[in-house]
Order: C-alpha cells, then sequence, then structure tokens
C-alpha cells in the first residue's frame, strides 16, 4: 500500500513539475514576442536593448553617425526618441503611430515658453503624428510631460543613460 502511494505521489510530482516546465517556457515565449514587437514597434530599422530592464533602445543612425535612443510606451501609443546635438544639448521626439494627412502640420493650442505654439506634424507616409522639442540643457534631462491636444507625453529620464551618446559627441570631435 506504501508503495503504490509512493509510486503514485512520484507520478503526481512528475505531472506537476512537467506542467510547470510547459508553463515557464510558455511565459517566456511570451516575453520574448513581447520584447521582439516592442523592438519592431513604429520602425522599419533594427533597434536593439541599451538596458533591457528600463526598456531603453538604441540604434546607430548612419547619416548622424551617432546613437538615437528610444523607449516604447505601446499601451499608451507612443514612442519618445532622444538625441544629443553637437554642442551636448538634447533634442527629443514623440511618435504617434496613427493615420493623419501626409505632410501636413496641426497647429495645436498648447504654446512654447516664447509663445510659439506646438505643432504636431504628419510624416511623408501618413502614418505617424510626430511632435519635437529642443532642450537647452546640457545636463540629463528628468521629465517631459505634455498634452497636445489628446496627445499625451509622459516620459521620465531617470533611467536613460545618455553617456554613450555623450561619447559619440566627443569621438566625433576628433575627426
Amino acid at each position: 500500500m506504501l508503495k503504490k502511494f509512493l509510486k503514485y505521489t512520484l507520478y503526481l510530482l512528475l505531472v506537476v513539475m512537467g506542467i510547470s516546465v510547459l508553463v515557464y517556457f510558455y511565459f517566456q515565449h511570451m516575453e520574448n514576442k513581447e520584447k521582439s514587437l516592442e523592438l519592431a514597434y513604429g520602425t522599419e530599422h533594427k533597434w536593439e536593448w541599451e538596458n533591457e530592464n528600463t526598456r531603453i533602445q538604441v540604434r546607430v543612425v548612419e547619416d548622424l553617425g551617432r546613437s538615437v535612443l528610444r523607449r516604447v510606451h505601446i499601451s499608451d501609443g507612443y514612442i519618445i526618441y532622444a538625441y544629443k546635438n553637437d554642442d551636448y544639448t538634447f533634442t527629443t521626439a514623440a511618435i504617434f503611430p496613427v493615420k493623419c494627412e501626409p505632410k501636413t502640420s496641426i497647429t495645436t493650442t498648447k504654446k512654447f515658453q516664447d509663445g510659439e505654439p506646438k505643432k504636431l506634424h504628419c510624416n511623408e507616409d501618413g502614418d505617424n503624428l510626430i511632435h519635437q522639442a529642443q532642450w537647452s540643457a546640457t545636463e540629463s534631462l528628468s521629465s517631459w510631460k505634455e498634452n497636445l491636444d489628446g496627445y499625451k507625453i509622459d516620459e521620465s529620464f531617470y533611467s536613460w543613460d545618455f553617456d554613450r551618446l555623450d561619447r559619440e559627441i566627443t569621438l566625433n570631435k576628433a575627426k
């Protein structure tokens, strides 16, 4: 009787372990699929992880000879890009993947500090609205939060590492 009990217990344990392994691999597969989707979201270019834990991606733009960083917000419907200019200041862009009239601009009700209206620009293909901002700061940005008449941006830059971009600018000055 004890042997029979031990035998069934062992079978049950093996079945539970087998199911646990299958569940583990299923969730790994789903996570990898989600990461691949995130790397390919809203782009035709190949991106890779700069920091997978913070979800920051990087791509070297050949025309610029330097890297651009981005973070994808699939559930919120936008992508944030950050680039450093030759003077170490920042250029950021928010891309909203939506259908729009190609090569047009939408003037929002929001304004820059100098009174200039903030605009959303539709790209040539008519599948993205873009809002770009120039920052005079050379030190790391802390956050970017805007509501452009329903197109919201809420990005914290605390987890972004801009050292790579700084090093590339410095190296380019040697050329």
